[in-house]
């Protein structure tokens, strides 16, 4: 389960996911982004307090100042497709591999 994200001058929407090494509580395997589009829930959240209160305007995933630099080959598949409603809530189905031969390497694109 996930709140809606704020957002932030620069920023799209986004959320972070960590997945964990079973083998220490306190290391991550990797830390990376999720991405949905804005138009499917922008514009419903924007009218919601908290957020129609905010004087920031939404970023696209072109004008993202993290995602249009990410590797084209893999950003993609990072843009959730949501389904539900504001009210019900959204549901996103996706799927995370880890290369364990990369684990403790460093990847400036999931840093924000």
């Amino acid at each position: 389960h996930a709140a809606i994200p704020g957002w932030y001058q620069g920023r799209v929407m986004h959320f972070h996911v960590r997945i964990g090494l079973p083998s220490d509580s306190t290391s991550f395997a990797i830390t990376t982004q999720m991405f949905f589009d804005q138009d499917e829930i922008g514009t419903a959240l924007k009218a919601r307090s908290p957020y129609s209160s905010i004087s920031v305007s939404m970023t696209s995933l072109e004008d993202d100042t993290v995602y249009p630099n990410m590797d084209s080959s893999t950003r993609d598949s990072m843009v959730l497709s949501l389904t539900g409603s504001m009210d019900a809530g959204y549901t996103a189905t996706f799927n995370l591999g880890i290369d364990s031969s990369n684990i403790g390497s460093t990847d400036s694109s999931t840093s924000d």
